[in-house]
């Protein structure tokens, strides 16, 4: 079900991955994958940190201001992990 909402989205130069690269690839933010999976921007943060493929942009801290931390997932990070998370429920049933 998210891959066909994924592939509506895309622009067609970039579908199907054309490149070969994922640089060139759709990257969703977390509130994006959020609403595509049904669950909250915290829960997906602690899915998807440390995965590799995420892009992580990171603003130089200073003393007065937070730290601000922009996440990127790339349409190929969201499947593997779908695929896996879906591949565990299956092994735990």
């Amino acid at each position: 079900m998210v891959e066909n909402n994924l592939e509506a989205e895309q622009p067609d130069n970039v579908r199907g991955g054309s490149h070969g690269s994922p640089a060139f690839e759709r990257h969703f933010s977390v509130k994006q994958v959020a609403e595509l999976w049904g669950l909250s921007p915290d829960a997906v943060r602690r899915i998807f940190h440390g995965q590799p493929g995420v892009v992580e942009i990171q603003r130089n801290r200073s003393v007065h201001k937070r730290r601000y931390v922009s996440v990127r997932i790339p349409q190929s990070v969201v499947e593997r992990v779908h695929r896996d998370l879906c591949l565990v429920k299956v092994l735990n049933t």
